[in-house]
C-alpha cells in the first residue's frame, strides 16, 4: 500500500495531493487538494485509513485516504479541495487496507466501493467513530441506608449490592437476578442514579479460568488432541480442520481453544454460516466466558453494528461472533479465527 512521506525540497514547493478511494463505479483513485486550513506539515501527517469528506460532482461523499502524494497527473485547475478530515487517527490498520486494495485489484472492482462495503453504514455516512460507554447504576450521594427499606425487600437488596460493589451494569443485573422494576423505582426516588463508564480493553493477560462462568467439560482423547494442537501454535500461523459428526463435541474444542487465546490477552473471531445462529452462539459463549462479546451481522441496527465494530477494533470485545462479512472487521489483538460449519455453501 502506498505510504505518505515528507516532501523533498523540490516537492515542497507544490501543494501535497490527497489520493482517495471514493465510492464510485470508476475503477480508480481520485486526487484532491487538502482542506485549505491545513498546513503542509499537517497534511503530510495524515495517515492512510482516515476518512475525508470531499465534493464529488454536485454531491458530498466520504472517501478513505490511500496516500499523500507530491505529484498528480491531473491539471491543477481541475483539482478540488477536500472539505474535512473526519478522523484523528486511521480507522483501518495497514493489514486490512492491504487486503482491501488486493481484493479490489484481484476482482477488478472499484476500490472506493470496496472500502465502503467494509465500513459500517454510519461511518460511510460520516458519523464519528466514537464507542459508546457502558451504562451503570450507582447510589446517589444522599441515598438512605439499606436498613430503611424494611418492607421493600427487593429494593433493599439492590441498595445492599450497590453499597458493597459500587455499581451495577446490565450484565450484572441479569446475572444477579435483580428486579428491574425495583431498580427503576429506586431511580425515580433519587436513591439510585445512572452514569456512563468508558469501555476498557484488558490491560494485561489474565488466565481464561479467571474469566470463566462455568467449568470446562472434560475432554475425550480426540478433543484433547485437537485443543493441544491448536493451543501450542497460537503464536504462529496455522490452519486446522476439525472434523466430527453432530454432537461429537466440536463446540467444546472451540471454547477451550478460545480460552487459551484469552489467556494470552488476544481476541477470537467466530464465523457462523447464518444470521439465525448468531444469537444462540453468543448466548452459549456468554454462559462460558466473562469477557466482552460482540455480535456482527446484518440483523443489527446501524448503531449496534457500529458499536460492535468499534469494540472489536478497540479491543474491548475479546470475542467477536458474526457471519462471513465479519472476517473484514479490524481486530486490535487477533489470536484465532474459527469458521464454524466451514463446508456450508454460505462460506
Amino acid at each position: 500500500m502506498p505510504k505518505s512521506s515528507p516532501p523533498s525540497s523540490e516537492q515542497a514547493q507544490s501543494p501535497p495531493i490527497l489520493r482517495l478511494a471514493i465510492p464510485s463505479p470508476l475503477r480508480r483513485f481520485f486526487d484532491y487538494r487538502a482542506p485549505s486550513e491545513l498546513s503542509t506539515e499537517q497534511i503530510y501527517k495524515l495517515q492512510p485509513g482516515m476518512r475525508i469528506r470531499v465534493p464529488f460532482g454536485p454531491r458530498q461523499l466520504i472517501g478513505v485516504l490511500i496516500s499523500v502524494e507530491s505529484e498528480t497527473t491531473i491539471a491543477p485547475s481541475k483539482l478540488r479541495h477536500a472539505e474535512e478530515v473526519l478522523d484523528d487517527s486511521p480507522l483501518l490498520p495497514k493489514s486490512l487496507m492491504d487486503i482491501y486494495l488486493w481484493a479490489a485489484q484481484y476482482y477488478q472492482h472499484p476500490p472506493g466501493e470496496v472500502f465502503q462495503t467494509m465500513l459500517p453504514a454510519l461511518l460511510r455516512q460520516g458519523q464519528p467513530a466514537v464507542a459508546a460507554g457502558i451504562k451503570v447504576w450507582q447510589l446517589s450521594a444522599d441515598a438512605p441506608a439499606a436498613e430503611t427499606f424494611t418492607r421493600a425487600v427487593r429494593q433493599r437488596e439492590i441498595v445492599e449490592f450497590l453499597a458493597e460493589h459500587g455499581e451495577l451494569d446490565k450484565e450484572s443485573i441479569i446475572e444477579s437476578g435483580i428486579s428491574t422494576s425495583a431498580l427503576s423505582a429506586l431511580q425515580k426516588a433519587g436513591v439510585v442514579q445512572t452514569a456512563e463508564r468508558k469501555r476498557l480493553a484488558r490491560s494485561s493477560s489474565r488466565t481464561a479460568v479467571a474469566d470463566n462462568r462455568e467449568a470446562h467439560l472434560e475432554l475425550n482423547d480426540e478433543q484433547q488432541t485437537a485443543v493441544h494442537a491448536i493451543s501450542r501454535n497460537l503464536d504462529t500461523y496455522g490452519a486446522y480442520l476439525l472434523d466430527g459428526v453432530t454432537g461429537s463435541g466440536k463446540t467444546e474444542v472451540y471454547l477451550q481453544a478460545i480460552a487459551a487465546v484469552l489467556a494470552q490477552g488476544k481476541q477470537a473471531l467466530v464465523l457462523v454460516p447464518e444470521i439465525s445462529l448468531t444469537p444462540q452462539t453468543i448466548s452459549r459463549f456468554r454462559q462460558r466466558f466473562r469477557c466482552g462479546i460482540a455480535g456482527l451481522h446484518s440483523g443489527l441496527t446501524d448503531n449496534e453494528r457500529l458499536q460492535a465494530w468499534l469494540q472489536a477494533r478497540d479491543g474491548t470485545a475479546e470475542i467477536i461472533i458474526g457471519t462471513r462479512s465479519a472476517v473484514f472487521t479490524p481486530l486490535a489483538r487477533p489470536g484465532l479465527i474459527i469458521i464454524d460449519e466451514e463446508h456450508d455453501s454460505s462460506f
